[in-house]
């Protein structure tokens, strides 16, 4: 829905305002736009004395998006994304600082050629600069780290996967003879299907207990013989 103006004031559109925007049938014009508007288009600013942002939500977004098109932006949130994900899993912590990760990025050939082509494809999410962990297992450090585009950093994700390097995506599945002597476990069932021959959709069903066996053999998550 369009804005529209009513007594020279900018009336409200649904796109302009969130859940955690101040409620209230005020006016205040935006410090950046210059255009007045309901107050429900301001996010809440405890700081400030009106307990409003200085800037609408159109603007605030703006320039949030801006922002994060700049190398600068770039780093930053690739920094954040890494603590919040470390602290998530209860990994370590990065051993950089956000500085000290911006003068790494800057430093690197690599870092200014991948949001060169990014910027200049216009912004395509798979041509966003990231930062891969060479080795999976092993936290953020500089010794430890490559800058990829997110398409390669999400390819390489895919093959570590399929290849069985970095297994933390994988569920085991083990394989037992007909008489229920284990035979062998493979660290997922896409990698057991291509070891044995079986079809992974069937070595599924039957690890389900939804068939009497498959390829010859019987399949199941655990390498309980008493499930057998």
């Amino acid at each position: 829905m369009m804005n529209w103006t009513h007594n020279g004031k900018e009336m409200l559109s649904h796109g302009d305002f969130t859940s955690d925007t101040v409620e209230g049938e005020d006016m205040k014009k935006c410090k950046k736009c210059r255009i007045e508007k309901d107050t429900r288009c301001f996010y809440r600013a405890k700081t400030n004395i009106d307990g409003m942002s200085g800037k609408c939500v159109v603007c605030t977004k703006g320039d949030n998006k801006n922002r994060f098109r700049t190398k600068k932006g770039v780093i930053s949130r690739i920094y954040n994304s890494q603590l919040s994900v470390s602290r998530r899993r209860g990994h370590q912590l990065p051993s950089y600082t956000s500085r000290e990760l911006y003068e790494w990025c800057m430093s690197t050939v690599e870092f200014h050629q991948i949001f060169n082509d990014w910027k200049s494809c216009g912004f395509r999410s798979e041509l966003k600069p990231s930062i891969d962990r060479l080795d999976d297992y092993d936290g953020y450090h500089f010794g430890n780290i490559q800058i990829l585009t997110w398409e390669e950093n999400n390819q390489k994700n895919r093959d570590d996967t399929k290849s069985g390097k970095n297994k933390k995506k994988l569920k085991s599945i083990f394989q037992f003879n007909l008489d229920g002597d284990l035979i062998k476990m493979h660290d997922s069932i896409a990698i057991a299907g291509r070891e044995t021959g079986a079809n992974i959709t069937h070595i599924v069903q039957n690890a389900q207990g939804n068939s009497n066996s498959c390829g010859g053999y019987l399949w199941r998550y655990t390498n309980d013989a008493l499930a057998i």
